[in-house]
């Protein structure tokens, strides 16, 4: 099975702490350290490396060799999406640090997710995390995203 799509699918389940396309080693540790959390158990499923923007429109309307390419190469890209029993789901960014760039990039996703995937409601937006300093909590909690730190 490929390890990318052009549209986010329920294809992993929590217990499937394989090799996550689009994060880097370090990432994929505090990833697998996640998914065996019991916040984990709640998502019916997650996949992986969702590419959002014009790109990845082109790439869904147009499935050219071309429009795929580019989507590959040139679109943003959503590290995790959790699938959730309601039918929405949960965008997450997985930063060990960096945080402040993490944040940003989540309320950017979340603008493109929307733009991309209207039929596919999204209920929070998560950070995984191992640490963050105050100021960067505090902001998260005005901007409605939850922090997770494992």
């Amino acid at each position: 099975m490929a390890t990318t799509s052009t549209t986010p699918f329920p294809r992993y389940k929590s217990t499937d702490l394989t090799k996550f396309a689009h994060l880097f080693k370090r990432d994929a540790e505090l990833w697998r350290r996640f998914l065996v959390s019991t916040i984990a158990q709640g998502y019916t499923a997650f996949d992986y490396d969702i590419k959002v923007g014009q790109f990845a429109v082109a790439a869904i309307k147009f499935p050219t060799p071309a429009n795929l390419l580019q989507a590959g190469t040139l679109a943003k890209r959503i590290d995790a999406v959790g699938f959730l029993p309601s039918g929405k789901v949960d965008l997450f960014e997985v930063k060990p640090a960096s945080v402040a760039a993490a944040l940003g990039q989540l309320l950017l996703y979340s603008d493109l997710f929307e733009s991309t995937f209207p039929n596919l409601p999204i209920n929070r937006l998560v950070l995984i995390t191992e640490s963050i300093d105050t100021e960067s909590l505090d902001f998260a909690k005005k901007n409605f995203i939850f922090v997770y730190q494992v």
